[in-house]
């Protein structure tokens, strides 16, 4: 962790006062967000995390499922949804067909998998986003109370957004958005 320095008054108690870091001159690109969450944090709930290693690592994650469900969407209506389609399958056999509905099953599961893959991860993310604001990351069941978790997600937005300590705080150092 960073030093601190100690500002001394006389007759009064020492008070702590942390060393000045400079936030990052670089933006994290999507690429090092998505390898630094997905395999350097996996699974790592202390620490700091930029603004742009959460918010590109989010972009990348919601393309990357918005693919998964237009491949599955297409996929779906090439197969099932058309006449030709109906027509195709009424003349071939049943293991075609059953073959068909298999592979509609297995992009089906790759769309439920995949949020749940990436749900640790996500929630690691946004408690170190959370920590560099200098916020505890139990902030992030606000969202989960009923009825709150509405004005609960904005305030968690806008403490998402917001600049992050420019200082080493009580979770650790200033990110530098480099992926080691």
């Amino acid at each position: 962790m960073g030093m601190h320095h100690t500002l001394v008054m006389e007759g009064h108690t020492q008070i702590p006062v942390p060393e000045y870091v400079a936030r990052p001159e670089k933006m994290m690109g999507p690429i090092p967000a998505v390898k630094s969450v997905l395999l350097r944090n996996y699974r790592n709930f202390s620490g700091r995390a930029s603004r742009s290693e959460l918010w590109w690592f989010y972009l990348m994650n919601m393309i990357a499922q918005s693919v998964i469900m237009l491949l599955l969407w297409e996929v779906f209506w090439l197969i099932i949804g058309t006449d030709a389609a109906n027509e195709f399958f009424g003349g071939l056999s049943m293991e075609v067909e059953t073959l068909a509905f298999n592979v509609l099953l297995g992009f089906g599961l790759i769309l439920l998998i995949a949020p749940l893959a990436v749900l640790l991860p996500s929630l690691a993310v946004s408690v170190r986003r959370l920590h560099d604001t200098g916020r505890s990351g139990w902030w992030m069941l606000l969202g989960l109370i009923p009825l709150v978790n509405c004005c609960g997600g904005i305030v968690l937005l806008v403490f998402l957004v917001m600049d992050g300590d420019a200082h080493v705080n009580a979770y650790g150092d200033v990110p530098t958005n480099v992926v080691e």
